[in-house]
């Protein structure tokens, strides 16, 4: 079910993920990026 799902969402260009509260939620993609990983050590203070 999840991989049709998630086919289904990938296919009409949305995003699908469990909120929070385990519901299920088909929304367009957020176009403005929040936070960005990047690998290391964390912050390095001088």
């Amino acid at each position: 079910m999840w991989s049709a799902a998630r086919s289904l969402s990938r296919s009409i260009d949305k995003q699908l993920f469990y909120n929070g509260a385990g519901i299920l939620v088909m929304r367009n993609h957020s176009r403005a990026v929040k936070y960005v990983f990047k690998p290391g050590h964390g912050r390095q203070h001088r």
